[in-house]
């Protein structure tokens, strides 16, 4: 299983190479250890092994223009962004604040690991609430990532992974992926 999903991340990592510069522009550097690894999904770790950190952009000459498409960084805690540099946060949460996952899972701002940001200035993470550590997005009233265009299998729980996807795909263009 690891394997296959190794084997995802690169070839799609190799195509968005190919689309560097001509489509979008982006740059990515492995992190192949980062605190709790083992307690995020295989998906995830194996992700930060194979492109880690990055940034892309709409701009493929990389240029002050475009927009940005995504950063993604070494997961940080929601309560210590904003003095982590963490790139976009709309709010500042406090320790007090409550976030209702599901009607049974309910936890604070401590219990989620930001890791991404996109044009939208929305903020994607993790809930360490449940192990692995589930991925969410944080702009959706109940924290679930629910994406509005799927590039996907629905047969299965989309993962972090798929997200990735299905975002840069989006982002990009689906011409340029088929």
């Amino acid at each position: 299983m690891t394997n296959e999903i190794r084997s995802d991340i690169v070839s799609f990592r190799q195509k968005l190479d190919t689309l560097n510069g001509v489509e979008f522009s982006w740059q990515y550097q492995p992190v192949p250890e980062f605190e709790n690894k083992k307690d995020y999904p295989v998906d995830f770790q194996i992700f930060m092994e194979e492109i880690g950190e990055l940034n892309a952009g709409s701009d493929p000459q990389d240029r002050t223009g475009g927009y940005l498409i995504l950063s993604l960084e070494q997961p940080v805690n929601f309560l210590s962004a904003e003095d982590e540099d963490f790139w976009y946060l709309l709010d500042t949460p406090s320790a007090e604040d409550v976030f209702i996952f599901s009607e049974d899972d309910v936890g604070s701002a401590a219990d989620i690991m930001l890791i991404a940001t996109d044009v939208h200035a929305q903020n994607y993470g993790f809930k360490t609430t449940t192990k692995p550590f589930t991925f969410i997005d944080l702009c959706y009233e109940n924290y679930e990532r629910v994406p509005t265009k799927i590039y996907f299998d629905l047969s299965s729980t989309p993962t972090f992974f798929d997200w990735f996807k299905s975002h840069m795909i989006t982002m990009i263009g689906e011409e340029h992926f088929k």
